[in-house]
């Protein structure tokens, strides 16, 4: 959704407020497109001295991928924000800025600016339980639903030799 901040910021006094749903339907990231759950956005502007108040919060929930097992996660963003925008300093007064990629020509983008602010807070690491067991790396079988009776014991192939000896060894 855009939003035109040129009356607001000619008129000091002018506050706005929006209340929608996230229009996007995915949240991209690397190639990865993650679904939004849901999505709300509550945002008030405010204009005084030259300086852009943008107030509000997001709150969203994306469905991500476990980094061990790939299961589906309920990833829950609650996101307050409170930004200040010196709209002399800018440049925005006459167009895009680097810095502030969600304005654009006194147009605010509120999908670029909740990208934005979830982006900044993705975690590192998704998992869908502290404890995930993850894949097995023969058969692929997700070791949260149980064991599977492959192997495990890799033999660093540098120690293969010494693995030899001891087989040679071995009481039978």
């Amino acid at each position: 959704m855009l939003i035109d901040l040129s009356t607001l910021i000619s008129d000091n006094s002018k506050t706005c407020t929006v209340d929608t749903e996230i229009e996007a339907k995915t949240f991209d990231i690397n190639g990865f497109k993650y679904p939004y759950e849901d999505g709300k956005v509550n945002i008030l502007f405010k204009c005084e001295d030259g300086k852009l108040k943008i107030i509000g919060q997001i709150k969203a929930t994306i469905i991500m991928l476990c980094d061990r097992c790939l299961s589906d996660v309920k990833k829950q963003f609650d996101i307050a924000y409170n930004n200040e925008i010196d709209m002399n300093e800018t440049g925005l007064q006459t167009g895009a800025d680097e810095e502030y990629p969600f304005i654009e020509d006194k147009q605010f983008c509120t999908e670029q600016f909740v990208y934005n602010e979830i982006l900044t807070r993705l975690p590192m690491k998704v998992l869908c339980k502290e404890d995930c067991k993850g894949l097995c790396p023969k058969c692929g079988k997700n070791l949260n639903d149980g064991s599977c009776n492959c192997e495990r014991a890799e033999i660093d192939p540098r120690m293969s030799k010494f693995q030899d000896v001891f087989n040679q060894f071995k009481e039978v």
